[in-house]
């Protein structure tokens, strides 16, 4: 489970990370097909950035947006844009296998202080693909 607070620098990191940890339960569940069920990725965020798209089309982690109803098709490889064609290597390109829907939702419009403040929820399920 990602947190990110609006306070918190680094969005292109944390969006990163996020389809990495998708990526991440997939390989879990292709190695352990028989006994793999289901898994989640969750980010928990005040931060209403990443639910819109970048302002601007030459960000580097355009692959990476969770804009609102954005979906990951299956089979995606994405990676950080940068100009040239070599991968990076602290953040390597990811391969995604099953489609996902970027669905954020409402998560709370109070903070721990009872103060307004909205905080956004993205969940994805990462299902087993046994039958499939």
């Amino acid at each position: 489970m990602k947190h990110k607070t609006e306070q918190q620098r680094a969005g292109n990191i944390a969006r990163y990370s996020y389809i990495s940890d998708i990526s991440r339960i997939e390989k879990i569940r292709e190695n352990k097909h028989s006994e793999f069920q289901k898994g989640y990725a969750i980010m928990l965020t005040n931060h209403e950035n990443y639910k819109i798209l970048p302002n601007r089309d030459d960000v580097k982690y355009i692959d990476f947006s969770l804009k609102d109803k954005q979906i990951i098709e299956k089979n995606s490889k994405l990676s950080f844009s940068d100009g040239s064609k070599k991968p990076k290597k602290k953040f390597p390109t990811i391969e995604i296998k099953s489609e996902y829907n970027m669905k954020w939702d409402v998560y709370s419009d109070k903070n721990d202080n009872n103060e307004d403040e909205t905080w956004y929820i993205l969940i994805n399920e990462i299902v087993s693909d046994v039958g499939a």
